[in-house]
């Protein structure tokens, strides 16, 4: 569970609004003129604890590229071309191409890094990827968004290319971590160099740049007023953080919101009640559990915050029409059919 400060709360409210457009010319990302031969160098899962967080952070540069979904807490990327910072909010996708001098925030949260290449180069192993600068960067918002074209010589010109921001809001981005989960399950077991692993690789890496792609471009159409921003910015944040306990006062701060106004709000926006609405995600996902998982019915209910069995039986009938024994039951019948 999250607990922000007054000045993380601060944070928060600023980054919940959509991201602005790029102010500059996009950079161009140039890439060999031969066939793409993506490879999968690092994927991992980064949590850092409150006394591990830090205001500044060094300076660096990559020889590859790098994609860092923020899955829970707030984060900033310093931006040696801009002279300051740009805030990273959970939901949203950072994409770093080489060469590029930045520093990253070590604040408390999660995300998921993934080190790649577009064309095969196995022989640079993990973390020789890196390049540190001299100095340090530090948090100090600034005006604008580095973008940049990705694509190769023939097809800057013409149009057949990527327009990748640095950092862009997603608009699904537990699909996008699903996805991102998979190259670190690849890069766990080693087995990035099979030829079924290389076809997931590529997978997941096109359908992740074109996410990137299509949700820049599609940034700032939604109508929805400021209220509606914030409840939809919070839905995506507890949806890639997986969060579906807190209490109505917590959802409420992290709006930035009274208890009424966002109770009003949150109806208004999802049709149900705040405890309505989480209580159906954390049966639909005990659900998934009861039919992916050999986890026992009362080890489901704990995970999910019911420490009486009893009464997540009860819930989950009332949800789901049926006990959790006879959903297990029904669900492995049809099956094994």
């Amino acid at each position: 569970m999250m607990d922000f400060s007054s000045k993380e709360a601060e944070i928060a409210s600023a980054t919940r609004s959509v991201l602005k457009p790029p102010r500059s010319e996009p950079l161009p990302v140039v890439l060999p003129d031969r066939p793409l031969t993506p490879w999968l160098r690092l994927a991992h899962f980064t949590k850092t604890e409150p006394l591990e967080s830090s205001p500044v952070s060094r300076k660096r540069s990559l020889l590859d590229f790098e994609l860092v979904l923020q899955c829970e807490g707030h984060a900033w990327i310093w931006v040696e071309s801009l002279g300051g910072s740009i805030d990273v909010p959970p939901g949203s996708i950072a994409f770093i191409p080489p060469g590029f001098v930045h520093s990253w925030s070590l604040t408390t949260g999660m995300h998921i890094a993934v080190h790649f290449d577009l064309h095969y180069q196995p022989e640079m192993r993990a973390y020789q990827n890196i390049k540190m600068q001299e100095g340090f960067g530090e948090r100090q918002p600034v005006e604008g968004m580095p973008s940049f074209i990705l694509g190769q010589p023939g097809g800057l010109s013409t149009g057949s290319n990527l327009l990748l921001p640095l950092v862009t809001p997603l608009r699904q981005p537990e699909l996008v971590r699903e996805q991102l989960e998979r190259l670190i399950q690849i890069y766990q077991t080693q087995a990035q160099i099979t030829f079924s692993a290389q076809l997931q690789i590529n997978e997941v890496l096109s359908f992740t740049l074109a996410t990137i792609a299509r949700d820049a471009a599609n940034g700032g159409v939604s109508t929805d007023s400021r209220i509606e921003q914030r409840i939809k910015a919070l839905l995506t944040e507890l949806a890639v953080s997986k969060q579906t306990q807190l209490s109505i006062t917590e959802l409420a701060e992290k709006c930035g919101m009274s208890q009424t106004g966002f109770r009003q709000a949150f109806i208004k926006f999802t049709g149900r009640k705040p405890h309505q609405y989480f209580e159906q995600l954390r049966i639909e996902r005990a659900a998934q559990l009861l039919l992916q998982t050999e986890r026992t019915i009362n080890a489901i209910a704990i995970a999910e915050g019911y420490e009486d069995p009893y009464h997540f039986s009860r819930v989950f009938k009332r949800v789901m029409g049926c006990s959790p024994y006879q959903f297990r039951f029904k669900g492995h019948n049809q099956a094994g059919r």
